[in-house]
This record gives C-alpha cells, sequence and structure tokens, in this order.
C-alpha cells in the first residue's frame, strides 16, 4: 500500500513538475516577443565609416556637420563653412554609441516635457549618405548616488522615453564652437630654445643656455615667472573665434625649437590673434593675449 502511494505521489509530483515546465516556456516566449516589441535594446545603431551629415538641434543653437569621414566642415553661419576638427565629431560620434536603454521610463507623451525629451532637449539627426539613420532626442540628465548618471532619450518618431544609464547629454555640443579648429599650437617645451618677442616699441629675446637655464640679455630670466609661462604654453586652445579680417599686425611672438618648425602668433590692431599652426582660424580673447604677450619686465 505504501509502495503505491509512494509511486502515486511520484506521478503527481512529475506532472506538477510537467506543468511548470510548460508555463515557464510559454511565459519566456510569450515575454520574449512582448519585450521586443515593445523595448528596444538598442537606440543607437550608425556607421561611423559612413556618416555623411550631422544635425544637431539645442536649446539655443543649431549644428550641421557635413563631409565625413576624414573630412569634416561645420557651418557657422547662413551657409558659410570652416573646417571641423575630425577628432570632435568622431568623439561625438562615439558618445552617442554609448546610449544604452535600461529601461523604459514613460509611454506617454505627457510626461515628454518632464523628461526634456519634447522640443527642449537636443535633437540629433545622423545621415549616413542620403538616408536618416538616427533621429533621436536627448532630455534630462540625472544623478543617483556619487557615481551613478543617466540621461532620458528618445526616438523622435516614438511615443516612449528610456533612461540611458552612464550617458552624459552635457557632453554633447550643440554649438557650432565645439566642432571648429581650437587649437592656437601645441609642442613639448623641452624642445624649445628661443622666443622672441616684437613688440611696437620694443624687441627681445629669450634663449636657453647649454647648460639649459634660461638667459635674457646675458642675465637669468626669473626662473618661476619663466616655469609659469613656459607650462602655460604645453597646449594652447581657445573658442573665442574671430571671423573678421585680420588688420595691421602691431605684435608677434616667435617660438623656435632644435627639432621643428617655427611657430609665430601675431596680433593686430584689433587684438585678434593668429597662430602658423592654425591657418583656418583667429581669436579674440583677452585671456589668450595675457597668457602669451609678456613684457620684457615680466621675465
Amino acid at each position: 500500500m505504501s509502495i503505491m502511494l509512494k509511486n502515486k505521489n511520484t506521478v503527481v509530483l512529475i506532472g506538477v513538475l510537467a506543468v511548470l515546465v510548460v508555463i515557464y516556456l510559454i511565459v519566456q516566449l510569450t515575454d520574449g516577443k512582448s519585450r521586443s516589441k515593445s523595448f528596444r535594446e538598442t537606440l543607437v545603431d550608425i556607421n561611423k565609416g559612413k556618416v555623411s551629415r550631422i544635425e544637431i538641434r539645442g536649446k539655443e543653437s543649431n549644428t550641421v556637420l557635413k563631409g565625413g569621414p576624414d573630412n569634416w566642415e561645420v557651418e557657422i553661419s547662413n551657409g558659410v563653412t570652416k573646417p571641423a576638427k575630425l577628432s570632435s565629431v568622431t568623439n561625438f560620434l562615439s558618445s552617442l554609441e554609448t546610449i544604452e536603454p535600461s529601461r523604459i521610463a514613460s509611454r506617454s507623451k505627457d510626461k515628454w516635457m518632464d523628461f526634456q525629451v519634447d522640443s527642449s532637449g537636443t535633437r540629433v539627426k545622423i545621415f549616413e549618405g542620403n538616408k536618416e539613420a538616427l533621429d533621436i532626442i536627448l532630455g534630462r540628465f540625472g544623478v543617483e548616488g556619487q557615481r551613478s548618471f543617466y540621461t532620458y532619450v528618445r526616438l523622435a518618431d516614438e511615443n516612449d522615453t528610456y533612461v540611458a544609464n552612464n550617458f552624459m547629454s552635457m557632453s554633447i555640443s550643440s554649438s557650432p564652437d565645439g566642432f571648429r579648429m581650437n587649437e592656437v599650437f601645441q609642442f613639448s617645451k623641452d624642445s624649445l630654445t628661443t622666443i622672441a618677442f616684437n613688440y611696437p616699441d620694443s624687441a627681445f629675446t629669450i634663449n636657453k643656455s647649454e647648460s639649459g637655464r634660461w638667459i635674457i640679455e646675458g642675465q637669468p630670466v626669473d626662473s618661476s615667472n619663466m616655469a609659469k609661462y613656459l607650462n602655460g604654453l604645453r597646449n594652447v586652445t581657445n573658442k573665442n573665434f574671430d571671423d573678421g579680417s585680420f588688420n595691421t599686425e602691431i605684435l608677434d611672438v616667435t617660438y623656435m625649437f632644435n627639432n621643428r618648425d617655427n611657430i609665430q602668433v601675431s596680433m593686430d590692431q584689433d587684438g585678434t590673434i593668429k597662430s602658423s599652426e592654425n591657418e583656418v582660424e583667429q581669436f579674440n580673447d583677452e585671456a589668450l593675449r595675457e597668457k602669451l604677450f609678456k613684457g620684457k619686465s615680466y621675465f
């Protein structure tokens, strides 16, 4: 009797187990289908090598980049273009590729404004040839804890708002200036041998001796001020672009090296600065002028 009862219990358990397996499989299959229709695991699917045009519409400015993949131009005003900085464009596209949705924040249009995925967000369109490969709106940025951050995003032709973890919408520039050639110059101070200042009322030269000391008119310079000046020359960039004409030059400074061509930086009567290292841009910035053009008394 006990054996029959035991066998009966075994049959019941096997039957229950079979039912549970069937239910699990049904749930998995139906849930997978439902999820594929309702949750996009990939929002950004672009081929950087084929991208030919980028349109970025921000709150305060719009940017149009065209060309690609290696020769980009950025529109700075009605049809006027400047060569774009390739690394800035590449970094921009790479940043977009990091967008990975973690969950759906809302499926309602009523929440678009709350998440800033409406007209208040940054809209990015990517084209590969004549084909629109991406149209996405980058919305509100948020922080959880001390190290976790996220951004609300939405594909422009869909209602769903997603949460993209570890994506910082603030890293996306919507200004043309963010893609322009902003280098004034870059060099290693160790290879620098001579600095020649040419001013309207004076001219002086600072030379590095064989011992490595900097000398001006036969006398050692102030080592502290010289170090501050040289440290400021490692990688000089600026985004205060000047699109006007360069007028009469009034002063310049020339940097000479033992392993490369000279670099000359000039300033005109209006304070506009141009560098021999950047043939496509000019700058007008007081801080830049203060950094580069020092008087003899400083040294």
